[in-house]
Order: structure tokens, then sequence, then C-alpha cells
């Protein structure tokens, strides 16, 4: 058997979406709207005639509203799980299923790569002409958070005071980027799953309400709603980083992202093996 044929089928699958409109969609939607969110920064920088920091990734995402906005195109990218073209039966054939399942998942795994990855080069190239290097989050992102500065701009979302004392931009950027990472892996995986097991609708409605959960556990009157709502983890103030919080901790976070992801392929290779493969060329 052919040891490459893993390869060969992820990159066909990266050829599959390259030549899709949606691909391209998505990231031009992300961004627009990233660029949207950093008008009021950059405009602020120019009043204030200094420059901010270009670490502002991980204060779009502790914004609801662009969390909802990001993941709902995540959704988009992952509709078409899972990923079976008309020909698909006969490569079903020549690799075999459990071949098959791995490029999968390792096409959703790059795939959530390359898109937060983006997210994180917009967020930088869309403050980058008013921007500087710096290591700490720099006065003006600590005015527009403290101060009625916000008044004199079209800020599209809050600075939360807490993100820029609790974390240092390097460390918020490296623990934004994993649980991202994480979230959109977990996004796609159980999407994948879901539309495996049912229907492509099925899927989408699923992602949809999973992301949308998040509203739920932001405006319920507890912490318990923190533990099963992996969306608000984006959030890096919905994370408890030392002993005694309230809400879930880093290593929760990360082993209940990996790990229900894990399990939906799992799922998703038992219920695989088990179709019949010209019922799976019509999904």
């Amino acid at each position: 058997m052919n040891k490459w044929i893993v390869v060969r089928l992820l990159l066909s699958n990266w050829r599959r979406i390259l030549g899709k409109p949606r691909f391209y969609i998505v990231f031009v939607a992300a961004l627009i709207y990233t660029w949207d969110l950093s008008k009021g920064i950059v405009e602020y920088a120019m009043i204030a005639d200094y420059p901010t920091s270009l670490w502002v990734f991980p204060l779009y995402m502790s914004n609801s509203n662009a969390v909802l906005i990001f993941f709902l195109l995540v959704i988009l990218l992952f509709c078409d799980a899972p990923f079976l073209e008309q020909t698909e039966s006969f490569v079903l054939i020549r690799s075999g299923r459990l071949r098959w399942l791995i490029s999968q998942a390792i096409y959703v795994i790059s795939l959530s790569a390359a898109y937060v990855l983006w997210l994180v080069f917009c967020s930088i190239i869309t403050v980058f002409p008013q921007g500087a290097l710096m290591n700490n989050w720099g006065s003006l992102l600590y005015s527009l958070a403290n101060t009625n500065a916000p008044d004199l701009v079209e800020l599209g979302f809050r600075i939360s005071p807490s993100m820029l004392t609790q974390f240092d931009p390097i460390s918020a950027m490296i623990y934004e980027l994993l649980i991202c990472f994480l979230s959109t892996v977990f996004l796609g995986s159980l999407m994948f799953c879901v539309n495996l097991v049912s229907h492509r609708v099925v899927g989408v409605a699923f992602g949809s309400l999973i992301v949308l959960e998040q509203f739920l556990a932001s405006n319920s009157s507890g912490y318990a709603f923190f533990y099963l709502s992996p969306i608000s983890w984006i959030n890096l103030e919905r994370i408890s980083f030392q002993a005694g919080g309230m809400t879930p901790s880093l290593a929760y976070v990360c082993c209940f992202l990996a790990g229900v992801s894990l399990i939906g392929w799992l799922v998703s290779y038992i219920v695989f093996r088990k179709r019949m493969i010209e019922v799976l060329a019509r999904l």
C-alpha cells in the first residue's frame, strides 16, 4: 500500500477547497470584519498621534459579537463536511476507509490552523499603519479601556481593562492562538461527525447552536454553564489561569476541546466503516 496516500488525499482536499468561492468568501469576510473592528483603534491612534500595539487579537476575541461572526464563518468553512464528492467512492476503494478518514482529520486540523493564522494576520495588518511592535499593551489601548476615549471614535467593541491587567500581550496572543485553534478543530470535527451520521443541514444547525450557546453562558447567573460552553472559552476572561477559580482551568479547556474532537473522529470511524460505499458517495 502506498504510504503517501494520506498526503495525496490531503492535497486533494486542499485543491478542492481552493477551487470553491466559499473559501475566499470566508477569508475575505473575516478581513472586512476585522478591518471594521480596527477602525476605532486606528482613528484614535491618529487623533492621539501615538501608535497602538499590534497585539490586539485577544482583545477582539474577548467580544462575544466578534466571536459570533468569526465562528459562524467557521461553520460556513466546514459546512460541506464530510467532503465527499461524486467520485469519492473510487477513492475510498483505492485508499481504504481508515486512511481516507485520517486524511480528513488532518485536513480539518490544517484548515483550522490556516483560518486562525489568517485572523491573527488580519488583526495585525488592519492596525499596522498606526501600529508598532511593543512588549506591552501600550498607553493607547489602556486609554481606550480605562477612559472615555471610546466616545471620541467609533470603537466597534469594548476593550476589557481586566484583560490588560491580567495578561501581557505575548502571553495573551499565545493563549488565544491555542484556544482559537482548538475551538476551530473542535467545531469542524463535530460538524464532520454529525454530518456523517445524519445530514449536512443537521451539522450546520448543530454547529450554529454551539456557537450561539456562548450567549446563554454569558447571561447565566452562575458559573456552571461556562464548563459546558466551549466557544465562550475563546474569551480568555472565561478561563481560570490560577488555582481556585470559578471558571474552567486552562487544562480543563484544552483537554475538553481536544478530547471531544477525538471522540468525534472515533464515532465517525465507527459509523463510517459500517456504511456502504455506494451510499457514501451520495451523502
